[in-house]
């Protein structure tokens, strides 16, 4: 993926961010909505991306292709979403290929640098973790939103996975890098698990690490919570605990 494209997913994102939450486009760029579409289209006449090119039209065809204003806000925010990934995925992936001096990230620009969440100069191993594993289970949550760094009464909490209908488990995810050993593990789950019982009995805590031997000790799975192994630079997740996660997912679902 070159500078160009990875700019065109993040400005695609933006563009369904403006008609989600104006809110929050205001806070990640200065760019208006027809500056937005103007900057998109001036890249995809230079940027060969079938895929870029189906994702603005989704946008701008979103209202039409929608049955109601609440589906219409579903298939933005997936699209969002998909964008977003992919241009956080990109960086990532660009800045592995071309670091800098001192091995400090940075984001490729092509004319102008690229606005939006992606465009960190340095990001933490823990939201890199975080985001990239999110972005991956929502392939398999096609009917949630997420939202980052939310506060439940007391708790602080690095992802909500919040389902469209009222049938599904909502989901907690918690990002932990690192997991020295089982008894470790034992107390990332424990605390998850309080925190997950606090948004009622059929909702389901994630704990996601890149220590990839955690899915391999015993406590890795307690009742609704669930230690996932991620590997971040094959962006995916490798062990077998993401099936048993998706099977009780779909068990609560069913109740």
């Amino acid at each position: 993926m070159n500078p160009h494209e990875i700019q065109l997913f993040g400005l695609i994102a933006l563009r369904a961010l403006a008609d989600t939450d104006p809110a929050e486009l205001l806070r990640s760029t200065d760019l208006s909505k027809r500056e937005l579409d103007g900057r998109i289209r001036a890249l995809l006449g230079e940027v060969d991306s079938r895929e870029c090119r189906e994702l603005y039209n989704s946008v701008i065809g979103a209202v039409e292709v929608a049955e109601s204003p609440v589906e219409t806000g579903f298939l933005l925010r997936q699209v969002y979403a998909s964008s977003m990934a992919k241009a956080q995925y990109g960086s990532l992936q660009w800045n592995r290929a071309h670091p800098r001096q001192g091995g400090e990230r940075h984001v490729p620009t092509s004319d102008q640098p690229f606005l939006g969440p992606a465009a960190q100069t340095v990001e933490s191993e823990h939201e890199e973790l975080l985001r990239l594993a999110t972005m991956h289970l929502l392939r398999y949550l096609r009917d949630y939103s997420h939202a980052f760094h939310q506060r439940f009464r007391d708790l602080e909490i690095d992802c909500i996975l919040e389902p469209r209908s009222s049938k599904e488990p909502r989901i907690i995810i918690e990002a932990r890098p690192v997991i020295d050993n089982p008894a470790h593990l034992q107390e990332s789950l424990s605390k998850l698990q309080k925190a997950t019982r606090s948004l009622g009995k059929r909702a389901i805590g994630v704990l996601i690490t890149e220590t990839h031997q955690a899915e391999e000790w015993e406590v890795s799975h307690s009742g609704n919570v669930f230690a996932l192994s991620f590997d971040v630079r094959r962006n995916e997740f490798p062990g077998r605990m993401l099936n048993a996660f998706l099977a009780q997912r779909e068990a609560l679902s069913r109740q």
